[in-house]
């Protein structure tokens, strides 16, 4: 499967974005689908009121209230197996959505056990870093997507946070990579799912230096790079609004 491109994309400037790898690594650039939850949502925590019944430890009435209620933190009398929490702690309910993601830093090697004996595992547990692509088709309902004018902005580099992108994937168009959402995922294969694609090596130098512009709100200045050549070209695009 070969992506085709328009040519008022950065995509066109490269020979191959996406390459087909069965390796299947969790590698930079990698495409997986995972968890994504909405960020600007109010935080909610699930707050156990007690057992459904009295002999069984496996069923709970649960109620939702928002984060910043006085009652998080009520517990029931009544031990509740299914929902355990620990002094400090709450559980805090997130509306999500499983998405494209891309790969942007792979986990790190693991923490030597000795190094570590006695203590949890989850305090140094490696993560990877990924950023989530987001359905550019405005839809029916609630699916709002994104307007023809923004996106051929974003087409064209204007902003450090959005990148577009056309995914090899079933059932996805066009996209944009949103690189302020950048977010932290387990390593735990229930997590995630994984693809036979990822950006090509040129593909993903344009993403690092993108990311670059993105995190220290300037673009790159190095002799090889390759974004702000191909965003002056595309600006000069734009439509006047």
């Amino acid at each position: 499967m070969t992506q085709k491109y328009p040519n008022d994309c950065p995509q066109a400037f490269t020979e191959n974005w996406w390459i087909r790898d069965e390796k299947q690594e969790l590698d930079h650039g990698r495409l997986l689908w995972a968890f994504v939850p909405h960020v600007d949502q109010v935080p909610m925590a699930l707050v156990p009121k007690g057992r459904t019944q009295a002999t069984e430890h496996h069923l709970v009435d649960c109620e939702v209230v928002p984060a910043h209620s006085n009652n998080i933190f009520q517990r029931s009398s009544l031990p509740v197996a299914a929902i355990p929490c620990h002094k400090g702690e709450v559980r805090t309910v997130y509306r999500s959505k499983v998405r494209p993601v891309l790969l942007i830093v792979p986990p790190c090697e693991e923490v030597p056990k000795t190094l570590m004996s006695s203590k949890p595992k989850r305090l140094t547990k490696a993560t990877a870093l990924v950023a989530p692509f987001f359905g550019r088709d405005e839809g029916t309902g609630k699916r709002a997507g994104f307007s023809e004018a923004f996106v051929n902005r974003v087409k064209h580099c204007e902003y450090p946070r959005f990148i577009w992108d056309k995914l090899p994937i079933d059932g996805a168009e066009e996209s944009i990579l949103r690189l302020d959402h950048l977010l932290p995922m387990s390593t735990l294969e229930v997590a995630f799912k994984k693809t036979p694609w990822k950006l090509s090596e040129e593909a993903f130098f344009i993403v690092k230096e993108w990311f670059e512009w993105y995190y220290l709100n300037r673009l790159p200045e190095r002799k090889d790079s390759m974004l702000p050549v191909i965003r002056i070209e595309l600006l000069d695009q734009n439509e006047t609004p």
